[in-house]
């Protein structure tokens, strides 16, 4: 192709239309593709999640910390296990469905 040359807009196989990407921007997105991935996804998760979280801290909490708190409140089958030399500490609303361990990963890992 030669600069300044405009490129031809692929068509549809079955109508002849322009084709266009599939991306949530407006209701001419169609799901139906991925639906089935999702609800596999769904059950998977429903089958229980074990989050296992590493050294994170609290100099980005919103980063790790939080976010790895949210996945298991929502999913009533998910664990949590926090590993931390200095911030091992779990939510109380968590307490039941948590393991928080002070130490170093490697130790624990040995």
């Amino acid at each position: 192709m030669e600069t300044g040359e405009a490129m031809a807009v692929p068509s549809c196989p079955r109508c002849g239309g322009e084709v266009f990407l599939n991306v949530h921007k407006g209701p001419e997105y169609v799901p139906d593709h991925y639906l089935p991935a999702g609800q596999r996804l769904r059950d998977w998760l429903q089958d229980g999640v074990l989050v296992l979280e590493i050294g994170a801290g609290y100099s980005t909490p919103g980063v790790i910390r939080s976010p790895v708190e949210s996945v298991v409140r929502g999913l009533p089958g998910a664990r949590l296990v926090r590993i931390n030399t200095a911030h091992a500490e779990v939510p109380a609303d968590l307490a039941e469905r948590a393991l928080s361990v002070r130490a170093d990963v490697a130790e624990v890992l040995a």
